[in-house]
């Protein structure tokens, strides 16, 4: 374990000092009050206080009632702070740069990015230049999230950055709010409001009104999102009331849990109940992520 530790450690070292560029290109945007800086990858945060919400639905139109019953009351006892947008190409694609940089074979090389983002797929941004030991992203897709991308990959990046997955609960918490919403800006949906259903992705936080109550972007669209949890259809009638996740071990051979929607898929994904499911070694069409990590709120740390 000390090992692992260390490595990650070391990984995160390698970010903080070649972000620079990211932080100072996120700098210019004015941060809302309940936003920072992650002083790891650049990327905005998004406070989210502790609270109370109505977790699930009991929808008989939707296609995932099973999964999404019961409705249930959950508590989240300590704030978090969870990324405004999905993680981009750009920045995967330097997280790569850091893994790949000290490695000569070439088997070797291919291995790593193969391992995380299928970089062979049409939909990814990302590509690689062996002999260059080399992650270059396709012109004009730097600010697309990455995709597709494994549960695994997801889990690594978070960690090294000295962040994590967010929680089943903590996504849902963060998407509807304590008022309960269905969509994250209210009851009733708007199909120009979120990127559902267009067949491309979109620079991440280029649709403005698919922002959630605390003030986190397409969690209706764009891509659909890993989280934390191992997938269980009767875990909403046995979890705890209290920061609950349905815990695994990281490397446990079981299915994941995404939640949101996304560009290939429904308005049913995009509510923010909606739950799905898929093998954590599996490169999910459109589906990317993005990280949460502990901490106390702003003026606080």
């Amino acid at each position: 374990m000390s090992r692992i530790m260390t490595f990650f450690a070391s990984v995160a070292a390698l970010l903080i000092l070649t972000s620079d560029a990211f932080l100072a290109r996120e700098a210019k945007t004015p941060l809302a009050p309940n936003e920072r800086l992650s002083p790891a990858d650049g990327a905005v945060q998004v406070y989210v206080p502790p609270g109370q919400f109505v977790m699930g639905a009991d929808d008989p139109e939707s296609p995932y009632e099973d999964a999404e019953r019961p409705p249930h009351r959950v508590k989240i006892t300590r704030g978090f702070w969870l990324d405004k947008f999905e993680v981009t190409n750009e920045r995967y694609a330097q997280y790569l740069n850091t893994l790949i940089a000290k490695e000569t074979r070439p088997a070797k090389i291919v291995g790593i990015v193969l391992g995380r983002v299928d970089i062979d797929h049409p939909l990814c941004g990302i590509r690689l230049d062996v002999k260059k030991k080399l992650c270059k992203v396709k012109p004009g897709w730097e600010k697309l999230p990455v995709m597709p991308v494994k549960w695994t990959g997801a889990n690594e990046y978070c960690r090294a950055m000295g962040k994590r997955l967010p929680t089943e609960a903590e996504w849902e918490y963060a998407a509807r709010g304590p008022d309960g919403r269905k969509y994250p800006w209210g009851s009733q949906w708007h199909p120009d409001w979120a990127n559902v259903g267009t067949g491309k992705a979109a620079p991440v936080g280029s649709h403005p009104k698919d922002v959630s109550p605390f003030g986190v972007m397409d969690m209706a669209g764009n891509v659909r999102e890993w989280v934390y949890d191992k997938f269980d259809v009767r875990y909403y009638s046995q979890s705890p009331l209290e920061n609950p996740v349905n815990a695994a071990g990281a490397w446990q051979n079981v299915e994941r849990v995404v939640r949101g929607g996304g560009f290939a898929f429904t308005e049913w994904d995009s509510r923010t109940t909606s739950r799905g499911h898929r093998k954590y070694l599996y490169y999910p069409v459109a589906t990317g992520f993005r990280c949460a990590e502990p901490g106390p709120p702003p003026g606080k740390e």
